[in-house]
């Protein structure tokens, strides 16, 4: 399933913006594969590890409540050359995830100490 999540958040006046989109179906292993794009390449080389540790973070939580491996395709990143950084990035990344394994974005908790995170629930019925 596609899906976007646009992450905008203030922080002591500071703007935190990224945009990610995903697309990913049923695998029988977790991976992540990157659409080929001149430009998604070049935001790649800046923000490829925020984007895969936050697709890490969520098929984390996405396990641990009973769910099954997805094959994962970034398909682009927004951003704002002033407003982006890789924190932002990454919980834009984790909750496009979530979301395109059927998780529900109000679930997802978004914290701020020093850096944007997002926390998934852990197990059902725990």
């Amino acid at each position: 399933m596609k899906t976007e999540y646009r992450f905008v958040r203030t922080r002591d006046g500071v703007l935190a913006f990224a945009v990610v989109v995903v697309d990913s179906r049923p695998s029988s292993g977790w991976t992540i594969d990157w659409r080929h794009d001149d430009q998604l390449a070049a935001l790649r080389a800046v923000f490829g590890s925020a984007v895969e540790g936050g697709i890490r973070r969520a098929a984390a939580g996405h396990e641990a409540a009973g769910g099954s491996p997805r094959r994962v395709e970034v398909v682009s990143i927004g951003h704002s050359p002033a407003d982006t950084r890789a924190d932002a990035v990454e919980c834009a990344a984790a909750i496009a995830a979530w979301k395109s394994w059927g998780g529900d974005e109000g679930l997802v908790r978004i914290d701020h100490r020093g850096t944007w995170t997002a926390a998934f629930p852990g197990p059902r019925g725990g």
